[in-house]
């Protein structure tokens, strides 16, 4: 019994390889054809994935600069502001005032130039310059807190 099962299933593997459809030319061609188009395909999305990158990167960028750009602003309403102050004090520190507020705006002059320069680095390579001018615009905004507090005390 059990030398006829044996042979019965060697009987039904030979049918099974024999029945197996052979693979033509065109079966290959068309295969291949097919993985050309895939190919095609993840190059096309690979691609759109690198300019949604860029252009995140880009618009982030322009989003960032604004922030700093109004800041800036804000620094130089705030020296107009200190230098009307000083103009109006009769105080001993003007000279020192104004000697102060002569280097707050040689500072911003750097910042708006270093900006210039970043404005023009590709999206990748900007952070660290935005990091440094990150940075200087808030000493300069804390230098101006604590020259316009002095003035308050010296009214």
């Amino acid at each position: 019994m059990m030398k006829l099962f044996k042979v019965t299933l060697f009987a039904l593997g030979i049918l099974m390889i024999g029945c197996s459809p052979k693979v033509t030319q065109k079966d290959v061609e068309d295969n291949v054809s097919d993985a050309r188009e895939d190919v095609e395909d993840a190059k096309e999305s690979v691609k759109e994935a690198v300019e949604s990158r860029e252009e995140f990167y880009t618009d982030h960028k322009e989003e960032e600069l604004k922030k700093l750009e109004d800041r800036s602003d804000n620094i130089d309403d705030k020296i107009k502001d200190l230098k009307k102050t000083a103009d109006d004090s009769n105080s001993s520190a003007k000279a020192d005032i104004e000697s102060a507020i002569s280097e707050l705006e040689d500072e911003q002059q750097d910042i708006k130039d270093r900006m210039e320069e970043v404005e023009s680095l590709e999206a990748e390579d900007w952070s660290q310059a935005y990091e440094e001018i990150n940075e200087a615009i808030g000493k300069i905004e804390n230098q101006l807190d604590e020259l316009a507090a002095s003035l308050e005390d010296g009214e």
